[in-house]
């Protein structure tokens, strides 16, 4: 009996259908010094990840690169994939209030 795959690829279409159970994401920004990293809740919809709010930090970084990644951690529930993170590449912007990423690639990730 072989493993399970250390990463299945996600539509950026589909991410809202995967992250069933998933009560948050980290969201990971690069600043001139080092990475920032925030737990943040968020709303998914058709590929665009959108932050209510967002920190000082966070909001400066996106201002200085665009290129973010989230992850969302394994979950409880049972659900498919549910020991798996999620992880999602994307381009940010900053709207009003929120922060919006576009995502541009998705998939799930065990450990090795």
């Amino acid at each position: 009996m072989g493993e399970s795959p250390l990463s299945i690829r996600i539509e950026p279409s589909e991410l809202a259908a995967r992250l069933v159970g998933r009560e948050f994401v980290y969201l990971i920004t690069s600043g001139e010094q080092r990475a920032h990293v925030v737990a943040v809740t968020c709303n998914v919809d058709d590929g665009r990840v959108t932050i209510g709010g967002g920190g000082r930090t966070s909001r400066s970084n996106i201002a200085s690169s665009e290129r973010v990644t989230l992850v969302w951690p394994p979950t409880v529930h049972d659900v498919e994939y549910r020991m798996y993170s999620v992880v999602a590449d994307g381009e940010a912007s900053v709207a009003g209030d929120d922060i919006v990423v576009a995502v541009t690639n998705a998939v799930f990730h065990r450990p090795a």
